[in-house]
Order: C-alpha cells, then sequence, then structure tokens
C-alpha cells in the first residue's frame, strides 16, 4: 500500500521531501518538527546507488558500534520476500523480529508493516548495547537493545512482499523504541519469565504453564486468525534454535509438541494467495513457543490443545479441500470457523472422552 498520509500526524498527505523524496508530510509544519531525524539519512537517500538487481531493498541498518543509521541495499533469497535467513550476514545465525503496524506514540495505525530483525540471543553472544538506537531516540528508549538492527519494511499487512523502506519508516521505528516498554527476553536457549499473567510454554524440554509480566514481549506478537475466528482469540512467540539444540530424542514427543503449534497461523482468509497453507516465519524452525490470551486472560494448556485438535480435524481438511477452488470455494471454508462450531466439536469431544485432565488423548 503506498503511504498517502503523512508520518508525523497521520493527516492526508501530499508533500514529499523534495530532496530524498523518501518521506511525506502534510505540511511544512509537520516537516520541520521530523527533521532533526529526517537530515540524519536525507542525503544518503538521495545519493544512494542505483538498486543492483531486483532482489535488492534497501535497508536501514541500526548498527551496534556507530551512532549514526545507515542506509543500504540487501539482498534476498526470494523474488518477494525479506527475512531472518536473508539477514544472517548482518545479525547471525539466530534472528529475531518484531513486526508493528501502530504508532503507539502518535496514536494511528501505519498503512504498511514495518519489521526489525535483530539477534534474537543478543544478551548472551556478546552484543554490546546499540549506539543508534541510543542516538536516535536520543537515550528514551527503555528497552536494551544490543547488537545491530535491521529495519525491513512490507506492503501491507501480515506476511506480506517486502518493499524499499522510506525515511518515513524511520520515524515510526524511532516512536516504536521510545514507547516499547522494557521486555523480558531470551536467554540462550530458554524463556526466563515471571508475572502474573498465566501463559503456556511449549518446548522439546517441557510444557506448561508459565507467568509473565502484562508488558511481555507476547502480547505485541502476531494474533493466531483462526483462534480470533472461534473467539479465543491466542498470540503467539515463536523461538528459533541453531539444529544443533535440537535434542534427537524423544524427538516423536518434541515434534508433537511444538511441530503443531503451526497450524495456529494456518491461512484462512480466502484472498490471500497462501490460502490453506502455514507461511514463514511459522511453518519451519520455530522449536519453542510461548501461546498468551489476547485480552491477558490466564490460558489452559487443555484450551490450547482442543483447539489445535479443532483446526486439525476440522480446519484444515476444508481449507485442503478448498485450496484449488474459487474465492467462493475459500470463502466458505472460512466460514466454517466460528465460535459455534469450536462449541460443538469442544461438546461432541468432551462427550468421547477425547479431552482428560492433562489434555487431549492419543484418540
Amino acid at each position: 500500500m503506498a503511504e498517502s498520509t503523512c508520518c508525523m500526524c497521520n493527516a492526508p498527505a501530499g508533500k514529499k521531501c523534495t530532496e530524498c523524496h523518501s518521506a511525506i508530510y502534510c505540511s511544512k509544519v509537520c516537516q520541520r518538527k521530523d527533521w532533526a531525524l529526517h537530515k540524519i539519512l536525507c542525503k544518503d537517500v538521495k545519493e544512494m546507488r542505483p538498486r543492483p538487481s531486483d532482489k535488492h531493498a534497501l535497508r536501514i541498518l541500526l548498527p551496534e558500534n556507530d551512532a549514526r543509521p545507515k542506509i543500504l541495499w540487501v539482498k534476498r533469497e526470494g523474488a518477494r520476500y525479506y527475512g531472518p535467513k536473508d539477514s544472517m550476514d548482518l545479525l547471525g545465525d539466530m534472528v529475531g523480529q518484531f513486526c508493528f503496524s501502530h504508532n503507539e506514540l502518535r496514536h494511528f495505525n501505519l498503512p504498511n508493516d514495518i519489521n526489525l530483525l535483530y539477534r534474537e540471543n543478543f544478551f548472551n553472544d556478546g552484543s554490546k548495547p546499540n549506539q543508534a538506537v541510543s542516538n536516535i531516540t536520543k537515550g528514551a528508549c527503555p528497552h536494551d537493545w544490543r547488537g545491530p538492527i535491521i529495519v525491513d519494511a512490507l506492503y501491507g499487512h501480515g506476511d506480506s512482499m517486502s518493499r524499499d523502506v522510506m525515511l518515513s519508516d524511520l520515524r515510526h521505528v524511532v516512536d516504536t523504541l521510545v514507547t516499547y516498554a522494557k521486555q523480558d527476553v531470551i536467554y540462550e536457549d530458554r524463556v526466563h519469565i515471571h508475572g502474573t499473567h498465566r501463559c503456556i510454554q511449549i518446548s522439546y524440554e517441557d510444557t506448561g504453564p508459565v507467568r509473565v509480566r502484562s508488558d511481555h514481549l507476547i502480547f505485541r506478537s502476531p494474533i493466531s486468525r483462526i483462534s480470533a475466528l472461534v473467539n479465543l482469540p491466542l498470540r503467539a512467540r515463536g523461538i528459533k534454535l541453531p539444529d544443533q539444540a535440537i535434542p534427537i530424542t524423544p524427538q516423536e514427543r518434541f515434534d508433537a509438541r511444538v511441530f503443531n503449534m503451526k497450524w495456529l497461523f494456518l491461512v484462512c482468509n480466502p484472498e490471500d494467495p497462501r490460502f490453506g497453507s502455514v507461511p514463514e516465519p511459522w511453518n519451519s524452525g520455530v522449536t519453542e513457543w510461548i501461546i498468551a490470551h489476547q485480552d491477558r486472560k490466564d490460558l489452559n494448556l487443555k484450551d490450547l490443545k482442543v483447539l489445535l485438535l479443532f483446526i486439525r480435524k476440522e480446519v484444515l481438511p476444508r481449507l485442503s479441500a478448498a485450496k484449488g477452488g474459487d474465492t467462493a470455494a475459500k470463502a466458505e471454508a472460512e466460514a466454517f470457523i466460528t465460535e459455534e462450531n469450536f462449541k460443538a466439536f469442544v461438546d461432541a469431544i468432551t462427550s468421547k472422552a477425547e479431552v482428560t485432565k492433562s489434555g487431549i488423548s492419543s484418540k
């Protein structure tokens, strides 16, 4: 979606910076307010060399050891998408991502998603505090970001096609960094969490309830569309570990716990070309999950397991059957995903004793 509103106030806009053409404003007033940040990269964008190839996308790098952000061309492996795998040369093997589509400081939604890519394990891999983040936020960022950060940009919302980053995006990045509450972080291969909100942690080592604070990163993570349609809106955060960290045994138990979590993000939107599939980053390499209720209500493992069983037995077959059909067939399949049908499924399996006190039986 093309930018058509002011990056400072969200009013309809048509005035681009005459130098870099990479930021849009509604007035000179808003442009002047943004100038202190905008001027850092304005000249760099104006003098940027031509795109090396159609697989290169413009990105902003927030360096670890340099207070000044940098604009650069980064090559993506696929023709449409840029993601963690494409950033390993700059960030290493364990890449985390934080996608946002709302400017909390200025109280408006963004026309496109912005994705921050960073080192997932930055507290334990020797990464130093990010000097560029400290500089552009004037020391007001409450979260201790470490290591380099790449600013990725998308068209629209969801796992959309990559686009060139704009300096308008940098304004939203700074505003988000300033309002981003301090979160619990990933330490080595485990999640150290505490607090009052009951979530579910699923990994190869253990599965069960954990408690997190109200400002935990999980409450900014994506919402499963299917879970929202059945009125059990869940947010999920996945963690990817290096292959050597995944135990060989008991592999079957590990697969059952972790692999099935991906079905929460089965695409059911009839207009989405990925209908009936699980897109990246959910469909591969996620080895540990935290699942939380969107409304911060306590989440029970039994509820989560019943939802996954509903998806596997009722939703997946319908979406698979409609996958090659027209939009009407896909819409009919999605229309089945309702709270009423979910409750009927729960009643049916409960009467068959498929659900036990500890969750779902092997039936």
